[in-house]
């Protein structure tokens, strides 16, 4: 076909008529749009290959964010069931377990010189035989691994049969006195006396077995820094327990000392007791109670039976035994109080002592004892003024005998 174009020549009787094939005239505009259409689908391409690529990276990196809330997840339940676990045996354990599903092992062995075997844990269809989980094991517990300088990953090739490992040290916390760690919280079938050291708790050790699809290097920077929180928590744990164990040991032997205290107090025939800042009364021994139960008796205030025992403990001194609130009484205790320092007064209490006609004179001693004071009564004779006055009329006749008639 033929493309043609007419028009009139101005001034003649004559038309000028030009034709052209239409493949020859169509010719520049099919290559311009071939040229636009190759250049659209070229940036389609690019556009549909940079779309690929961030949708690829933005499924990695949900991938590891999921990862990494699971792992939290797992820490932040496991810092609960570790806090819970109060026996050595079920905190390894549990730690185990937490190590191997964070990292995403096939096993994890946990050894510590405190427990009679290592903690092991294995994920489900982990697909390791017998004889390889007893090689881990041994190895968890041989010197050569503690001496590896975990954290390391030691490849196949350096244990024969086994699959990649990861070494990682629970590091020796706070030095505990070893004095202060109970007997019973060391098994004897752990480490030998004398491989323990004297003065610090003993470090463990965590060995992760690697996933058959894990490649050449299974553990990365993000299972490391997955797991040290969980390695740190361990160690705060193991030495919490140490703590707690030397705690409790204190405990027992301050209330061991107490009873021993209480009882030597109790076999005294003078009165002891000890007050708070408050001046309520925190002790009293067996005679104390006695004596301010007979007081209270011969006081007209209520109290037991003849021969009974007061209770003391948290009253008021003042209302256990009001002759100490007089002044002879009251104003040394508060010196005492105040000051710091030692004070003794007299007073007498009403009893039913027939030499001094119901009122028995007593000798007090206060002095500071920790936040409060410690008093101390000791009974004495009452006085005899008809023996007095005859002890006086002896001397006066001495004295007049001695200087003669004359004097």
């Amino acid at each position: 076909p033929l493309l043609a174009a007419a028009t009139a020549l101005p001034g003649l009787p004559a038309l000028l008529l030009v034709a052209q094939e239409e493949a020859v005239a169509l010719a520049p505009w099919r290559r311009h749009a071939g040229w636009v259409t190759m250049l659209a689908l070229l940036v389609l391409g690019l556009l549909g290959g940079g779309t690929a690529l961030l949708l690829s990276e933005a499924a990695r990196r949900l991938e590891q964010q999921q990862a990494t809330t699971r792992r939290l997840r797992l820490l932040a339940g496991g810092s609960a069931e570790i806090a819970a676990a109060s026996e050595l045996p079920a905190l390894l354990d549990s730690l185990a377990r937490l190590a191997r599903e964070v990292a995403g092992a096939r096993g994890a062995v946990l050894w510590h010189p405190n427990a009679a075997a290592p903690a092991a844990s294995w994920a489900p269809g982990h697909g390791l035989p017998p004889p390889v989980q007893a090689r881990l094991l041994e190895l968890a517990a041989s010197p050569a691994a503690r001496s590896a300088g975990a954290p390391v990953a030691l490849p196949a090739s350096l244990a024969e049969g086994l699959p990649p490992l990861l070494l990682l040290p629970l590091r020796q916390g706070e030095a505990v006195p070893r004095e202060a760690v109970p007997r019973e919280a060391v098994p004897k079938e752990a480490v030998p006396r004398e491989a323990v050291p004297g003065e610090v708790a003993p470090a463990g050790l965590l060995l992760l077995a690697a996933g058959e699809g894990d490649g050449a290097e299974p553990f990365g920077a993000d299972d490391r820094a997955a797991l040290a929180p969980l390695l740190r928590l361990g160690e705060a744990a193991l030495q919490n327990r140490l703590l707690i164990a030397a705690l409790h040991r204190a405990v027992q032997e301050a209330e061991s000392g107490r009873a021993r205290v209480e009882t030597l107090l109790d076999a005294m025939g003078d009165a002891v007791l000890a007050v708070d800042v408050g001046w309520r009364v925190m002790h009293a021994n067996r005679a104390a109670r006695r004596l301010l139960a007979a007081s209270a008796r011969e006081g007209g205030q209520e109290a037991g039976q003849e021969g009974s025992e007061a209770r003391l403990e948290g009253r008021l001194l003042w209302e256990c035994c009001p002759a100490l609130a007089r002044e002879e009484a009251m104003t040394p205790l508060h010196r005492a109080a105040a000051r710091g320092e030692r004070t003794d007064f007299f007073l007498s209490l009403p009893l039913a002592s027939p030499r001094a006609g119901g009122v028995q004179p007593f000798q007090g001693l206060a002095w500071p004892a920790g936040d409060g004071i410690a008093l101390h009564l000791r009974a004495r004779e009452p006085a005899d003024p008809a023996g007095e006055a005859r002890l006086r009329l002896l001397a006066q006749l001495a004295l007049r005998a001695t200087r003669g008639p004359g004097g």
